[in-house]
């Protein structure tokens, strides 16, 4: 692979993953939005359990999204090193 095509997979990737998180950012906003202050006891336990569901989600988006960058990075890193 040439320095030119690493890096601009390298970008690629970056901008993806950059895209990704974002929209992934966007989408927990706008469901943890839905949520409304004005809970009564009964409804406690549910709306908890949708919003630790929800969070804890968000990890397995944000590992994509950075091993999406660490290996654009990587192509970067590769291009540099042999150029």
């Amino acid at each position: 692979m040439n320095t030119a095509c690493a890096t601009l997979v390298g970008i690629i990737l970056q901008v993806l993953a950059a895209a990704y998180l974002l929209f992934c950012s966007w989408r927990a906003s706008t469901t943890l939005g839905k949520y409304k202050s004005e809970v009564t006891y009964g409804e406690l336990g549910p709306k908890i359990d949708a919003l630790g569901q929800e969070i804890g989600g968000q990890f397995r988006h944000q590992l994509i999204g950075f091993l999406l960058l660490l290996v654009g990075s990587g192509f970067l890193l590769y291009a540099a090193l042999t150029a």
